[in-house]
């Protein structure tokens, strides 16, 4: 019954953060900071229950780490209280404005079928009229003794995605008056062991986070303590595969509208495409400046031998053991003679300007090898 409180006190603060910076995107800055003083409230809910905002880390194998304080539930109950009202506002705000309606009605229409097959998943799914909630498929903690219905859109597009969520906030406050009037008595935490080893084989499970579904894979050898595989299936980079589909034929302007209905959280969406998105390319960026570097030494490792040639001596003012050092005398001679530099001039450029033609001598040195 607590972790499904505390999942919908989540559930609630998460959509207070999407509606707030959505509406912002769209033009709308009331709702973010109104949003946000209503998070605060929920998060100051976990503050009081574990000391901490955010990790509050209650989902663990065995039960909870801490019963509820005194006078917590009571706290839950008034902040219900207080959402229900502050929801009446942001819709006064949203959803009968013109300039909102007309930023998100029919814009990003995706079909039931065509979610269905991007792997949407959440909101955005339920938005095209899928009705698809682990909440209800596939209960965990205590959902299954709730009552609670499940918002379908009817249009696929950002406005309906938008209502699924300002209803979703009421049947996660529906819920949680649900579990706190019915919370038993008895202990939070069963006698588990430090280190489990779970038997040879793999699951999959997935709960219905704010987002959507967040579902972890996990194969075990049964030898170890620690996992075979372990995998995350997070809802915002398969959600994010449908935005393609949703800009297609809108304006630009539009997009900062898709993104926000979609509500992704980038840390989720970096894990599996860092790789081929980051580091290939700043891999490719350093070998190509590496090759520009090499090329703009050999080229004045080429001008000086033919000056040499010219002149009849090996190199210029013969620096060091074949004028091999030429290249760094020249840089250093430069920054040494502060009298060259023009009294209107700037000196930093003056004085910083040698130091950097450094770099290539010294790449000279490491890829050019030098003798008689």
């Amino acid at each position: 019954y607590i972790r499904t409180v505390l999942a919908e006190l989540q559930r609630i603060a998460s959509h207070c953060l999407w509606l707030g910076t959505h509406a912002m995107d769209i033009g709308a800055m009331t709702v973010l900071l109104y949003a946000f003083r209503e998070r605060e409230f929920a998060l100051d809910l976990f503050e009081e229950y574990c000391g901490a905002r955010l990790t509050y880390n209650s989902m663990r194998v065995g039960g909870l780490p801490l019963d509820i304080p005194p006078g917590w539930d009571t706290k839950v109950l008034s902040f219900c209280d207080l959402m229900e009202g502050k929801l009446n506002e942001y819709e006064t705000l949203l959803t009968n404005n013109r300039i909102w309606l007309q930023r998100t009605r029919n814009v990003g229409v995706i079909s039931g079928e065509e979610a269905t097959s991007l792997g949407l998943c959440g909101p955005p799914l339920r938005g095209s009229g899928v009705s698809r909630d682990l909440r209800k498929d596939e209960p965990n903690a205590a959902y299954s003794e709730f009552d609670f219905d499940v918002p379908l859109g009817t249009h696929g597009d950002t406005y309906d995605r938008y209502l699924i969520r300002m209803d979703e906030f009421r049947e996660s406050i529906r819920i949680i008056r649900q579990a706190v009037e019915g919370l038993p008595e008895g202990p939070v935490m069963g006698k588990v062991p430090r280190l489990l080893k779970p038997p040879a084989g793999e699951t999959y499970h997935a709960i219905e986070s704010p987002k959507g579904e967040l579902g972890y894979f996990l194969v075990s050898d049964g030898k170890s303590t620690n996992p075979y595989r372990f995998r995350v299936r997070p809802p915002s980079f398969c959600n994010l595969q449908g935005l393609k589909r949703l800009v297609t034929g809108h304006l630009v302007a539009d997009v900062v509208a898709l993104i926000g209905t979609i509500d992704i959280v980038l840390g989720e969406v970096e894990r599996s495409a860092m790789v081929e998105t980051i580091l290939v390319p700043l891999l490719k960026a350093a070998v190509l400046i590496n090759a520009i570097l090499v090329s703009v030494t050999f080229l004045v490792l080429m001008e000086r031998k033919v000056i040499a040639w010219a002149q009849s001596r090996l190199g210029p003012m013969r620096a060091g053991p074949y004028g091999v050092l030429q290249a760094l005398a020249d840089p250093i001679k430069l920054i040494l003679k502060e009298d060259i530099t023009p009294a209107k001039a700037d000196k930093y450029i003056f004085t910083l300007a040698p130091i950097l033609s450094l770099v290539p001598a010294l790449v000279d040195y490491a890829v050019i090898p030098y003798g008689p």
